[in-house]
């Protein structure tokens, strides 16, 4: 499992993941990055769940498709989510989301796709999501929350409300049964995505 939060508006996309994934035994445990994107595109991929699911989806667009705007990602994503799902125990949830800059409207997209759903197509609505989720009151009062919403990518990193927030989940996670928690932990990894820019950082370590 993972710590994802996003926010999104037309103008630009932030997502932040941690960087801890373990294996199915819960007891060995790795580091790596959990997003993926095509910096020409303005596309991104997250999401959480099976881990593998994710890689097989952004595989697939890296090798085998040539057009890679976000309105085609959408239109292939079901299918190809399905095909790639029955590779994993049925047992085992997943969501994905993929954001992208749609050239023709001059806006960014963001979609949603559960397997409990069928990952059916979920248009996504503006504004901030946090998972696992936290109590809104905390979001609102994360420093300088309204601020980075206004301002985009022009942030202080070290000062970044996204911090708080996901120690806010880990702290809440830390405390479930070792059967339910998600194992929040290594660094917290943020990519920023607009129109005419695309940044990854490390903006914190556990």
């Amino acid at each position: 499992m993972t710590a994802l939060i996003f926010n999104y508006s037309r103008n630009d996309v932030m997502v932040a993941m941690d960087t801890l994934g373990h294996y199915p035994n819960k007891q060995q445990f790795i580091h790596h990055t959990k997003f993926y994107y095509f910096k020409e595109e303005r596309v991104i991929i997250c999401g959480v769940g099976i881990a593998g699911l994710k890689k097989d989806w952004y595989e697939f667009i890296l090798y085998k498709q040539i057009n890679k705007d976000i309105l085609t990602l959408d239109r292939l994503a079901t299918k190809k989510l399905l095909e790639f799902d029955k590779l994993y125990p049925n047992e085992l949830g997943a969501t994905i989301y993929q954001f992208g800059y749609n050239n023709r409207t001059d806006e960014f997209m963001g979609f949603a796709y559960r397997k409990s759903n069928g990952f059916i197509s979920e248009a996504l609505e503006y504004g901030i999501t946090a998972r696992p989720g936290i109590e809104d009151s905390f979001v609102i009062k994360a420093p300088d929350i309204a601020e980075i919403i206004v301002s985009g990518s022009n942030f202080n990193r070290i000062h970044h409300p996204f911090i708080e927030i996901m120690k806010e989940q880990k702290r809440a996670d830390d405390m479930e049964d070792i059967d339910n928690r998600a194992f929040i932990g290594g660094e917290i990894e943020l990519i920023s995505i607009n129109k005419d820019s695309c940044s990854v950082d490390t903006i914190y370590k556990f």
